[in-house]
């Protein structure tokens, strides 16, 4: 009984861990002040276990992103793909993805959906916050990441981003 209460323990714990999301207000010096929520995942091919998902509310333009998925040359955009699928159901693929300038991060925007339709990032963060877990899978144009997040936490966390 001790034993199951030790690993019942360990996995709550492990769980509240790995459910972390983050909001904040960044002030800046050199341009107006946003609010950011992020999240951070886990991956399964090394080097990319450490991948994470921005939110931010920038002078009301929102802006997702993902990072940590490998470097994306910034010439070869259109051989880029992203795909993400909440609670395993319905298979999203990014419709526009523009590469940061450091090529590290792909920043998100609409996406079309299995059926063939259209859905905005705003659609896809609704569906996160009503999710439990979301999966990303990443192409460079040479290699596919896959990354798993947890959504616990994520409906704050979004909502204090989208909130004026």
């Amino acid at each position: 009984m001790k034993k199951v209460l030790l690993v019942l323990v360990a996995v709550l714990v492990f769980n509240s861990v790995n459910a972390q999301w983050y909001s904040k207000l960044r002030k800046s010096d050199f341009s107006s002040d946003y609010k950011i929520a992020y999240a951070l995942g886990s991956g399964n091919d090394y080097p990319y276990i450490d991948v994470s998902l921005f939110i931010r509310n920038r002078d009301s333009e929102l802006e997702v992103f993902v990072s940590g998925f490998g470097y994306f040359s910034s010439y070869s955009s259109k051989d880029h793909d992203l795909k993400l699928s909440i609670d395993g159901g319905e298979v999203y693929t990014a419709k526009n993805l523009s590469v940061s300038t450091d090529n590290e991060a792909l920043f998100l925007g609409d996406f079309i959906s299995d059926s063939g339709e259209v859905v905005s990032i705003e659609f896809i963060l609704n569906l996160m916050k009503e999710g439990s877990r979301m999966s990303i899978r990443t192409y460079n144009g040479s290699d596919y990441n896959t990354a798993k997040f947890t959504l616990s936490g994520s409906s704050k966390s979004i909502d204090f981003v989208l909130k004026n």
